[in-house]
């Protein structure tokens, strides 16, 4: 096939036509889901660190087995519920919001914000925006 110049500069016109016009998500940044997981471990850390969801979206946090004397402390505003301590099973502590793992604690983000949180054995307030201490952060978007 012997194309002039007119013709395939027709060609190339047509072929980039079609390709801008084509259709299809080139999008590499998805929303983020409206329901995620955060591990609670033994090694005093929230992995991950920072998480995201979207607005009505499920935050789990879940203590790995072993991972006790961790608990969830809301800080900042906006804010959400706190969760208890993690605690040896049968020490005897009565009317604290103590639990044995492995636990889970499930909260679900009604508004969009950064809500900052840490654990108050392995951490303090500040743990929540910086890499010092056992601390994390929950962006809800819209």
């Amino acid at each position: 096939m012997i194309l002039s110049v007119r013709g395939a500069m027709a060609l190339v016109a047509t072929v980039g036509t079609g390709l801008a016009c084509g259709g299809g998500s080139t999008d590499s940044n998805p929303p983020p889901p409206l329901q995620s997981t955060i591990i609670v471990n033994a090694s005093n850390q929230f992995l991950p660190r920072t998480d995201s969801v979207r607005v009505g979206g499920t935050i789990t946090w879940t203590w790995a087995a072993n991972s006790l004397g961790h608990n969830i402390i809301s800080t900042g505003a906006p804010s959400f519920t706190n969760k208890g301590t993690a605690v040896t099973p049968g020490n005897g502590t009565e009317g604290v919001d103590f639990f044995d793992t492995p636990e889970s604690y499930q909260f679900t983000f009604a508004s969009a914000g950064t809500y900052g949180y840490y654990c108050s054995t392995h951490g303090t307030p500040a743990s929540a925006t910086s890499n010092v201490g056992m601390g994390g952060q929950v962006v809800v978007l819209p």
